[in-house]
């Protein structure tokens, strides 16, 4: 990877979004895993609750 340079505004270094593209690939030898759609219900609920958590307490302390 070459070097960064930085996001450069009136001379100053200042800071800029970017999207960095990731592409990955999995070996044809694996073999699928098998879920029940129950399973993946749960576990999009606990991701739902937890980035709920995270949000409540970040606003938390900002408004702290």
């Amino acid at each position: 990877m070459p070097k960064w340079k930085p996001g450069m505004q009136d001379g100053r270094a200042v800071p800029v979004y970017f999207t960095l593209p990731v592409s990955f690939q999995l070996d044809d030898n694996t073999k699928p895993i098998k879920t029940k759609s129950r399973d993946m219900a749960n576990l999009v609920g606990y991701v739902g609750i937890a980035f709920g958590i995270i949000i409540g307490v970040l606003i938390y302390k900002l408004v702290r």
